[in-house]
């Protein structure tokens, strides 16, 4: 019994002694230093995002949008560089007088991009244009600096102390009009405005103020076109202006509009300085030779200007894009203050003398008997 007790002790003895010699497989041991360390934890890789760069021209100032957001303003020939761009397919579009030019750009297959927008349309200025829409032919005035205004003290008529004040209304001034127009040959008539417009609440005007005489002649399509409300024949406009652009005939930068009184004026007269151009019988519809006396005619009737311009004088007023005030008596670059209209040219309502270059009248928010308008093809004016 006892020589097997001994034997159980000297068996315990053995195995204890060979697990304090033994380490775990997850530590090492620096024997020299006495000191246990881990080993480090596996780094993960970051990937790099490669970036695109944009470069883009364009052959007008416009501004730059890149998927509706607005990167920067572009300057007319001049390319600019766009980088750290995400690389994926962009909706481009650049805006410009209202107008609106749109493309995809690729950043996704390649990591560059190079844009160059043609967006300006060829115009010759200095050609007539036919507006096949409405028949209608409109003709060239070129960028000029001429005077403004009409001294009427040098007409027989005037008399000092009376026509003091109508004097200093159309003091002469130097205006210049930096870029060319078009400018209508004739007045609109009834049948180009019901191209665009109807002509329901006019018709009805006219029937109630004229009798069956004078409402059979004024109803005729080819009178030009009165009783209408400005913003009316600014609608007209609007619209024309639409099918141009669409059909990319006229230039960016330009709309169809009501001319600005300067430039109303520079078609009438050129570099010249007048009161009239020629015999007032022979060159224009007013109330003592129009029939019916007081009565619209149809436009063409009379003599042109010397740039083959009918009717800006007599026949119907015409409405300016410029509000109504006394001439300033300094020159003036492209001048325009656009919060109301001025009626130019007098009309079949008033007398020779009222029909003339030095007449301009307010224009009022109705229908207007008398009041038509003449379609300019000129350059866009910003609010």
């Amino acid at each position: 019994m006892k020589a097997l007790l001994i034997l159980f002790l000297i068996c315990f003895l053995g195995c204890s002694k060979k697990t304090d010699t033994s380490t775990t497989t997850t530590d090492k041991i620096d024997i020299k230093n006495n000191q246990s360390t881990k080993a480090p934890a596996p780094v993960k890789e970051v990937k790099k995002v490669k970036k695109g760069t944009l470069k883009i021209k364009a052959d007008m100032d416009c501004e730059l949008f890149l998927d509706g957001k607005k990167l920067a303003d572009l300057k007319r020939n001049s390319f600019q560089a766009f980088d750290d761009l995400e690389r994926k397919t962009y909706k481009l579009k650049l805006k410009f007088f209202g107008q609106i030019y749109e493309k995809d750009v690729d950043l996704k297959s390649s990591d560059k991009a190079e844009v160059f927008a043609e967006i300006a349309i060829p115009f010759d200025f200095s050609k007539p244009m036919n507006l096949s829409l409405l028949d209608m032919e409109l003709l060239p005035v070129k960028a000029a600096t001429f005077t403004m205004g009409y001294d009427i003290s040098n007409e027989s008529w005037f008399k000092p102390g009376t026509h003091d004040s109508f004097r200093e209304s159309y003091l002469p001034h130097k205006v210049t009009i930096s870029k060319p127009f078009l400018l209508g040959k004739l007045e609109v008539t009834r049948k180009q405005y019901s191209e665009l417009m109807p002509l329901k609440e006019i018709d009805e005007q006219i029937k109630k103020y004229y009798g069956t005489k004078k409402e059979t002649h004024a109803l005729q399509e080819g009178i030009s076109v009165t009783w209408c409300k400005p913003e009316e024949a600014i609608e007209f406009l609007k619209k024309l202006t639409k099918h141009y652009r669409k059909k990319k005939q006229i230039p960016y930068g330009y709309e169809f509009r009501f001319p600005t009184e300067a430039e109303w004026e520079l078609a009438l007269k050129g570099q010249k300085n007048f009161y009239h151009y020629g015999p007032m019988d022979e060159i224009m519809w007013y109330d003592d030779n129009a029939k019916p006396s007081g009565c619209i005619q149809v436009p063409g009737g009379k003599k042109p200007n010397e740039q083959g311009f009918y009717d800006l004088l007599g026949n119907a007023s015409e409405l300016t894009i410029t509000s109504y005030r006394k001439y300033p008596n300094k020159p003036q670059t492209d001048p325009i203050i656009k919060d109301s209209f001025t009626m130019r040219g007098g009309s079949v309502l008033r007398g020779r003398t009222n029909s003339s270059i030095a007449n301009g009248h307010a224009s009022i928010n109705r229908r207007v008997y008398y009041c038509g308008f003449r379609v300019a093809l000129a350059p866009v004016i910003r609010d």
